[in-house]
């Protein structure tokens, strides 16, 4: 992936939550997908299309695996923390 960071290429802000995320992917879905092309494009125009509709699901992605690895770690936290006070 680019340089880009995921919550931009979908238009969201950085502390985005799943649903919003998903909504964002949808939106920017409809709005790349390459078979929304104009009938008559050039293969050019269908590649650049391509293209960035995999950077819109590429961005998904990430986003959600960013929030799912935080809240892995938070639920790891817990645990931890729960498994503590047992032994104390």
């Amino acid at each position: 992936m680019s340089s880009d960071n995921f919550y931009d290429i979908l238009g969201i802000d950085a502390n985005s939550q799943l649903e919003d995320i998903r909504k964002a992917y949808k939106r920017r879905a409809l709005q790349t997908h390459p078979d929304r092309l104009p009938q008559g494009s050039t293969p050019e125009d269908k590649r650049l299309a391509e293209e960035n509709f995999r950077r819109g699901m590429l961005g998904y992605l990430e986003a959600c695996f960013s929030i799912q690895s935080h809240n892995r770690a938070v639920n790891n936290a817990y645990e931890s923390m729960q498994q503590l006070a047992v032994v104390n």
